[in-house]
Order: C-alpha cells, then sequence, then structure tokens
C-alpha cells in the first residue's frame, strides 16, 4: 500500500506512468544497503524507556506513592488544583440565618529537581540497540542518577521534628560511614509507637510502609522469636520489595535511607556534608500520604566529537515529590540516638 501511494504521487508530479515509477521503486528496493548506512546516532526514543525503567528498579518503595505524573508542565513543575477545606455542619441548628463561609482554594504548585550525569563517551554508540549493551554502556552512571533521585525524593517526604521517634535500645556500634561511636539500637516498641501515632492520626490500616536501612532492619529482625518470624515473614514478597510485615506496617529495605544529624536535622543526599555524630533512620508512611511526579527524561549526544573520537552522552531527568498533608500527618521517622 505504501508503495502504491508513493508510486501514484511520484507519476503524478513527474508525469510517468505509476506503474513504471512504482517499478523502479521495488527494484531499489532489492538492491543491498551498506551495513549501519542508516545508523548516524542512536535513538533517544529507545534509551527513554529504559531510563524510566532502570530509575524504578530496585526502588519499589516508589510504588508506595501516590503517583502525580499526569499532573506535570512543561516536564519541570507539578500543578495540582486543590479544592479547599468543607462546610461546617451542626447539629439540630438554632441560631438562624447561619452563617455564611466562602471556600478558598489552594492550588498546590511545586518544582521538580533535576539530576544530571556527567557527558560520557561511548564508541560506536549507533550499534547499542538492545537494553543489555544499554546497560553495559551507561548502567554506571544510570545507577548514579538513580539513587541521588530516590534519595532526594526520601527527603521531599522526611517528617517534621514533632513527628520523629527516637530508638530506645542497647548501644551499638555506628554503621553509617563517616561517624564514630555508638547508636541506641530500634526496638520492636519503637516501631509499635509508630502504628500508635499512625492510629491517633486516623491514617487508614491498609497502605501502611516502613523502610529500612540493612543495618537497622538487621538489628529489628534480630529481636524476633521464632514464632515471630513465621508471622513476620508471611508478607514476604520481593517482587514488591516487601521483607516482613510487622504492627500493621509493610516492611522495605535498602542499602540506606537517609542521614540526621544528632539533632534530628536531616541531610540533605545531594551535599557531602557529614559529621562523625550523624543517626540512621527508618522512614514511616502511608502511600496515599506522599506524592511523586516524574517529569522531563531526556539524553543529550553529541556524535562523531573530534576531541573524543566518538560520541557524548549525557542523562537528565526531572523527578520529585512532596508530603501531601499541609499538617505533615501520616508521615514519620524513627531515629537513632546517640549514646
Amino acid at each position: 500500500m505504501l508503495l502504491m501511494i508513493i508510486s501514484i504521487t511520484m507519476s503524478a508530479a513527474t508525469g510517468l506512468n505509476p506503474i513504471i515509477v512504482g517499478g523502479g521503486l521495488y527494484t531499489a528496493s532489492l538492491l543491498p544497503k551498506p551495513q549501519g548506512a542508516l545508523l548516524t546516532s542512536i535513538d533517544p526514543e529507545i534509551w527513554k524507556p529504559w531510563i524510566v525503567e532502570q530509575l524504578f528498579a530496585n526502588n519499589q518503595f516508589l510504588d508506595y506513592a501516590q503517583n502525580a505524573d499526569d499532573m506535570v508542565l512543561n516536564g519541570k513543575v507539578v500543578h495540582i488544583p486543590n479544592a479547599g477545606s468543607g462546610s461546617s455542619v451542626v447539629k439540630n441548628r438554632t441560631a438562624l440565618p447561619a452563617s455564611v463561609t466562602r471556600r478558598i482554594d489552594i492550588d498546590v504548585t511545586y518544582a521538580l529537581d533535576e539530576y544530571t550525569s556527567d557527558p560520557r563517551l561511548i564508541e560506536n554508540a549507533a550499534q547499542i540497540l538492545s537494553y543489555n549493551k544499554m546497560t553495559s554502556a551507561m548502567g554506571q552512571d544510570m545507577n548514579i542518577l538513580k539513587q541521588y533521585a530516590a534519595e532526594g525524593l526520601l527527603y521531599s517526604w522526611a517528617p517534621d521534628s514533632s513527628n520523629i521517634i527516637p530508638t530506645s535500645g542497647d548501644a551499638v556500634k555506628t554503621h553509617l560511614s563517616g561517624t564514630t561511636g555508638n547508636r541506641k539500637k530500634i526496638q520492636l516498641e519503637d516501631l509499635e509507637e509508630a502504628q500508635a501515632r499512625m492510629d491517633e492520626w486516623d491514617v487508614p490500616a491498609d497502605g501502611r510502609v516502613a523502610l529500612f536501612s540493612a543495618r537497622m532492619f538487621k538489628q529489628l529482625v534480630a529481636q524476633l522469636s521464632t514464632s515471630d518470624y513465621k508471622d513476620f515473614s508471611r508478607a514476604y514478597d520481593p517482587a514488591k520489595g516487601i521483607v516482613g510485615e510487622l504492627f500493621g506496617f509493610k516492611l522495605l529495605k535498602r542499602s540506606k535511607v537517609l542521614r540526621a544529624t544528632s539533632g534530628n536535622t536531616f541531610r540533605d543526599p545531594a551535599s557531602s556534608t557529614v559529621a562523625a555524630t550523624d543517626i540512621d533512620v527508618v522512614m514511616c508512611w502511608h502511600r496515599d500520604m506522599v506524592e511523586r511526579a516524574l517529569g522531563t527524561v531526556t539524553i543529550f549526544e553529541r556524535t562523531k566529537d573530534p576531541l573524543y573520537y566518538g560520541d557524548v552522552y549525557s542523562l537528565l531527568v526531572r523527578f520529585g515529590g512532596r508530603k501531601v498533608r499541609a499538617d505533615n500527618k501520616g508521615v514519620l521517622s524513627i531515629n537513632q540516638v546517640n549514646i
């Protein structure tokens, strides 16, 4: 059909018989083509799905949040129309006329963080057509970028100072890099306190999650009896990132979560500032009380660079989020205590 359409169009423009034009086009299509003649650069549209896929790989906690991708404007800013509070209700009203109030709508707007990789030289980039080859060429850069993006999102979800529960266990040697001394272990009672806080806030029981670093998770599990561990492990679902369930929380785990100062000020993961007294953190939230949004995903390229004798590429991802409730309820953390 395509050949017929092209033949008719070309014959109308040249005045030649459409059969002759079609025959010529068909014959030309049979001629051998030099290998790679049409591959002058990679196709960014092939890479974009790979970038998004890699961003979420091994970061299953990203699935336990509201998705605001549809609210992103121009790939940079999230804008969410937000209805104001409802009117008051009075039982057996006796005073008339009733007071008239006007609803004030306050829209939610926030900018997404921009994460960019350093430029990478790739030889023969036009031949990189499979995910395996993409991972080989750009995998290390993508791993670093997704680590920064994931930890940056957790930082945007960090609770305020009134929603922090201190660890209450015995002394244990600190495990965070660049720190010294001892910290109090996390106890089962600390996670139980987190459950009580959620209950007091009337947070729905279904959808609560707690994200542990590998070391703090090990401290918690060590306190479980054999029978407790059986109940705990019934929720194990590696596909969803769930490593157990306790006190109504689906427990998730990654190499690290967030770190904070001894005064419970959360460290921005983008900063290299650390102190010997920094502490580790367990993040607890309800999936409806936090939000994430993915904006622009771009790969930049400069092919046949004469200075580097190859093709140069870099990645850009705009990603961010927020706590949904203005009063910050529904999100808390369990922070280590220095000893």
